[in-house]
């Protein structure tokens, strides 16, 4: 439950503080071809200065509104997924439960004599929050409800890490995250035929 409180800690905190990182990251604007013509008209004072600052407020403001407005929302692989215009930030939310029910024969029996009865199985109930900051910085949390221990269920975090994007061919993780060892240890149990991996993995 410790570790819960300190990942659901984290992911405020990296909100929390978004702004002002986006701020300090923001790059440079560039010279659109508005800028340029302005700039052409006050050189020939065909505008006054003051015209001049008027007009390029009122078009950072119309940049602004259609920015706010060109946000996206769209559902990818089955993920409601939130991104900024300029592809920069993005939030996804994601999700499973994998059950398993059994319902034996009448008269069926265990190797110890005794009745076997029908069984409900709830083997995952995962939720899950990523996304990324400026395209080269992704984080990812998942937290199962269905975690077995000694008998009882208990909330468990599955995945918890940031990644950092160096280059195509260069990234370097950290946190909770599976080692990248075995394609089917490493195939999500979404696109799994059964709901567990087999001994061999």
């Amino acid at each position: 439950m410790r570790k819960l409180a300190w990942i659901i800690a984290f992911v405020v905190a990296v909100w929390c503080l978004l702004p002002a990182i986006s701020l300090a990251a923001e790059e440079k604007p560039k010279t659109t071809v508005l800028d340029e013509v302005l700039d052409l008209l006050l050189e020939r004072g065909q505008i006054s200065k003051e015209k001049y600052q008027e007009l390029k407020e009122k078009a950072k403001e119309e940049q602004k509104a259609e920015h706010k407005a060109r946000s996206l929302f769209t559902v990818e692989k089955g993920r409601p997924t939130f991104r900024s215009a300029d592809g920069n930030y993005e939030l996804y939310l994601a999700g499973r439960v994998n059950t398993d029910f059994t319902a034996p024969e009448d008269g069926a029996l265990t190797l110890r004599g005794e009745k076997l009865n029908s069984n409900f199985l709830l083997r995952r109930a995962r939720i899950a929050v990523g996304g990324k900051f400026w395209k080269w910085l992704e984080f990812y949390n998942e937290i199962d409800f269905a975690t077995e221990d000694r008998d009882r269920r208990v909330t468990k975090p599955t995945d918890a890490f940031l990644r950092l994007n160096v280059i195509p061919a260069l990234s370097l993780t950290a946190g909770q995250f599976k080692e990248p060892f075995g394609l089917e240890q490493l195939t999500s149990t979404r696109f799994l035929e059964f709901i567990e991996r087999s001994f061999v993995d």
